[in-house]
């Protein structure tokens, strides 16, 4: 069902340059999640590289988001991630043009996601984190409202951002734009292993 949905997409875009990613599997495995000895038996659930490798062949796709212990949002607790499956899936894909990605990488530290990119991922999703970093800027009453609508709707703060946009828009976030930009900054020098690497783009 992945590869019917995805590679009409692929088709359809790749024409105009359009790169296009793909997933695997669940990133934030459900089973895995309702498993209580999931700390043990978390390799279990991680996405296969043989997986991997099909999707990618019959799709074409350019990315591939795989689920190697990695999850959406905040963790609750410290993740396990699979190094090891990183680079297996990695391994399996380049050689078809495709690089592999990380889904759910707020709450890794730079130490974390030196080892991803020593492993072969060399794209990270990281929406939760640089959020938090904005939302240190907002005034009190606006993030309590903000935290009430996300329960009421089953969200998190950053997903019901654009219901109170009126307000937001207002604000002066001079100071909330400079630390945004300081934290990207140390996380492209420090964790992904990025910065001054400009040159290599093609």
């Amino acid at each position: 069902e992945n590869i019917a949905l995805c590679k009409p997409v692929v088709d359809k875009v790749h024409p105009f340059g359009i790169s296009v990613e793909v997933e695997d599997g669940e990133i934030g495995n459900a089973d895995a999640l309702a498993d209580p000895d999931v700390e043990n038996t978390i390799s279990q659930y991680y996405s296969k590289p043989e997986d991997c490798k099909r999707l990618v062949e019959e799709t074409g796709a350019d990315a591939i988001a795989f689920f190697v212990g990695n999850g959406h949002g905040n963790y609750l607790k410290e993740p396990i991630i699979g190094y090891d499956r990183i680079k297996e899936i990695c391994d399996a894909v380049r050689p078809l043009g495709c690089y592999g990605v990380m889904h759910g990488g707020s709450g890794l530290t730079p130490a974390d996601f030196n080892r991803c990119v020593e492993s072969g991922a060399r794209k990270f999703n990281y929406a939760t984190a640089i959020s938090d970093v904005w939302f240190k800027y907002f005034p009190e009453d606006l993030l309590a409202r903000m935290d009430a609508r996300g329960e009421e709707q089953g969200k998190p703060r950053r997903k019901v951002l654009d219901q109170f946009e009126e307000e937001w828009d207002k604000l002066d976030f001079t100071e909330g734009e400079k630390a945004m930009a300081e934290h990207v900054g140390m996380m492209m020098r420090d964790a992904f292993l990025c910065s001054g690497k400009a040159d290599l783009y093609k």
